[in-house]
């Protein structure tokens, strides 16, 4: 039931970023964005983790890697920022989450 709520309240919370901001859509466009780029980092090191020697692999994981950092380079500061307290903000949701179960 905890869980329930805190999404409602994170979901209510992006609501009103997209609301108070000048162009809605391409607010929560960005940060829906903004918010997948770990995971498109986290997945090639993952791959080159588990290669085990395999050249083709590496190749893969680091043209991968390479490309998820540059994508979070060239997102905007502001929307990288609104993300990570998304994230912080969703670590006691799990373990109470986790806890509940």
């Amino acid at each position: 039931m905890f869980s329930l709520k805190i999404t409602v309240l994170t979901a209510q919370a992006l609501l009103l970023v997209g609301f108070v901001s000048a162009n809605a859509f391409q607010t929560l466009l960005t940060i829906t964005a903004v918010m997948i780029m770990p995971v498109y980092l986290i997945t090639p090191l993952y791959l080159l983790k588990i290669s085990r020697g395999s050249k083709r692999a590496i190749i893969s994981a680091t043209a991968g890697a390479a490309y998820a950092v540059w994508l979070i380079y060239a997102a905007n500061i502001k929307y990288l920022l609104i993300a990570l307290v998304f994230f912080i903000a969703g670590i006691p949701v799990y373990f109470i989450a986790k806890r509940q179960k």
